[in-house]
């Protein structure tokens, strides 16, 4: 939990010991399924059907994390944790940017994903993918730290798929 400053570390944490990471979760799926935790717009209802059309297993870990974080928010609760809950936990999970990491990480164009869903504004993205390589950073050093070489070696290959192309040029001036 020292190692991860992105997100609720307590939750993320959880996620680590209670194996969701586990060997059939690509890449690609940690990337989106860890973006839910940091997109922070209001949800809709919407956005239901747009993470079940993209991969079944996607909504799949989406659920798995909502559990997690219900589960997490009720033992907060009962420990007396100040501002703890189940839904305050719940809340901390908006999937609607799943699919569009899902699919970056998958190795689509920017202006593809962007299409996608056209009420999340470029520069939104840009920074929610910038934090999420950050994030897999953080989760990279803390599977090395409890000596999981296979679950830092995971990590390492998310943030490879998601940093690339335009989000993380440093000018597109330059570029």
């Amino acid at each position: 939990a020292a190692f991860i400053n992105t997100v609720d570390e307590v939750l993320v944490t959880e996620l680590i010991f209670a194996r969701f990471f586990g060997p059939d979760v690509t890449p690609a799926r940690v990337a989106a399924t860890m973006s839910a935790l940091l997109y922070e717009e209001k949800e809709d209802k919407s956005n239901k059907t747009l993470l079940e059309g993209v991969d079944k297993e996607l909504a799949l870990d989406v659920d798995a994390l909502r559990k997690t974080a219900k589960a997490v928010g009720r033992v907060s609760l009962e420990a007396r944790v100040p501002n703890a809950s189940e839904s305050s936990y719940m809340a901390k999970v908006r999937p609607r940017i799943c699919p569009l990491i899902y699919y970056w990480a998958e190795g689509q164009t920017f202006g593809n994903i962007t299409s996608m869903d056209s009420d999340i504004f470029e520069g939104n993205l840009v920074r929610i993918v910038r934090r999420l390589a950050e994030l897999l950073r953080q989760l990279a050093d803390a599977a090395r730290a409890i000596g999981n070489d296979e679950l830092q070696h995971k990590f390492e290959q998310a943030v490879e798929k998601v940093k690339r192309g335009i989000m993380f040029t440093t000018s597109l001036y330059l570029a």
